[in-house]
């Protein structure tokens, strides 16, 4: 079991600070290592148009992030085998488990607009049931904030916020 679930750990950016938690990405999904000189996209502060999986951290006790905010997360995934398998797996399934009903059913309008249109509807509900399966997959397993920086001194002595 422990070979479909992956682990990673790794160095983010704060992109986001709401009431839910922090939004982070991983750091060098964007390119910001560098300070940002070199980004090709992903927390969209620098118009990049590469698309990057935002994480969602629930914080149980407070801290005080910021956007921008490098940080040190851990999130989970499943294998990606495992996850195509998911993705493009269920929906085919019953799409083809809906032709198949169709053909044993009535196997005279098996070909006709109505199962089209019945199978078509077990695809996209496929797509539902795979949506379903990875916000139970994402609240089972959050991600969870490892580090934060410790505010920095400033020049009077006084730590910034």
């Amino acid at each position: 079991m422990s070979n479909l679930i992956q682990t990673r750990e790794v160095n983010g950016i704060v992109t986001a600070v709401s009431s839910d938690g922090i939004h982070a990405i991983p750091a060098d999904a964007c390119g910001m290592n560098d300070g940002g000189k070199n980004c090709s996209g992903g927390c969209g502060s620098c118009g990049g148009k590469k698309k990057v999986r935002t994480y969602t951290l629930v914080l149980r006790t407070p801290h005080d992030l910021h956007t921008g905010q490098q940080i040190r997360f851990r999130y989970h995934s499943l294998h990606e085998t495992v996850g195509a398998l998911i993705v493009f797996g269920i929906p085919l399934v019953m799409a083809f488990s809906t032709l198949l009903l169709w053909q044993v059913l009535q196997p005279q309008q098996a070909e006709s607009g109505r199962a089209l249109l019945s199978s078509g509807i077990a695809l996209a509900c496929g797509f539902g049931v795979v949506r379903i399966i990875d916000r139970f997959f994402g609240r089972t397993h959050p991600p969870e904030l490892l580090s934060a920086p410790a505010p920095s001194p400033s020049p009077d002595g006084t730590t910034d916020a």
